[in-house]
């Protein structure tokens, strides 16, 4: 232990003698310092080397990672400007689909004895996802069940349930929404409702069609506008096969809507 301190003793004076001497040989006349500066500049000058080589070793090997590191923030800055111009470009596309969107429901003229009222698709009916949606209007603006709902394609279906500020509509496809409807071209009458074809797609049957009456595959299917739900002349779809049951009073068609409703986002509510 000793021994250990008198080293370290040692080494302390030793260092602060030779900055003594360097601070001394510096602060000393130029003319009489000069050669003591040539010399010890000299004297020190492979260790001056050594240890700029060394630097330059340092320098060597850390450029590399310095530059991984800028590399790896350029990487990363260039990610983050990439994701908000894709949300950017997601948020245009939509902008722009709404807007063409509202542009044909602007430009849909509603039936006489009617009012518009265009509303948002908000909630879809869990328990019959292809059968009722929410949307959102209400009694507050005059909503009433039984209202007609229509898109510009043609109907959509009639208002379920009413509450202050959103509204049930239940669609054409369901089993329980049924419509007075007539062959454009014929004007045969029959009902139309809601049901499922053989290859699970949504479709509609028209039922109680005279057994004489004249329906083709393809002819127009619109509203009649018997009854006090739905104005006449409102397109349902196209009929898409012609059924004749044996030992029937009455002949079937089916019909394929003309609406997409798995894509609607906005509807228009008819109000009496």
């Amino acid at each position: 232990m000793a021994q250990r301190t008198g080293k370290r003793t040692r080494r302390r004076r030793f260092w602060i003698g030779f900055f003594l001497v360097v601070i001394l040989i510096w602060n000393l006349p130029f003319r009489f310092s000069l050669r003591i500066r040539v010399g010890f500049v000299s004297l020190l000058e492979p260790m001056l080397a050594r240890v700029a080589w060394v630097d330059r070793q340092v320098e060597y090997w850390l450029e590399p990672l310095r530059s991984h590191a800028q590399l790896q923030e350029e990487v990363d800055d260039l990610q983050e400007r990439i994701r908000l111009l894709t949300n950017v470009e997601t948020e245009r596309r939509e902008m722009e689909q709404e807007n063409l969107r509202l542009r044909r429901l602007l430009g849909y003229l509603p039936p006489p004895d009617h009012e518009e009222l265009v509303s948002r698709v908000i909630a879809r009916d869990a328990h019959s996802w292809w059968r009722s949606l929410w949307i959102d209007h209400g009694a507050s603006l005059g909503v009433v069940p039984d209202a007609a709902v229509v898109a510009p394609e043609g109907l959509v279906g009639r208002v379920l349930e009413v509450a202050p500020s959103a509204s049930q509509v239940l669609l054409l496809i369901d089993p329980t929404c049924k419509v007075s409807a007539r062959v454009q071209r014929s004007q045969d009458n029959g009902i139309v409702e809601g049901a499922w074809a053989s290859d699970g797609r949504s479709l509609c049957k028209m039922t109680f069609i005279d057994r004489n009456a004249d329906i083709q595959v393809g002819d127009t299917v619109v509203t009649s506008g018997l009854g006090q739900v739905f104005p006449g002349g409102v397109l349902i779809g196209h009929v898409t096969e012609v059924l004749m049951p044996d030992h029937q009073l009455y002949m079937e068609a089916w019909v394929e809507p003309a609406v997409d409703f798995s894509h609607l986002a906005e509807v228009v509510i008819l109000l009496p």
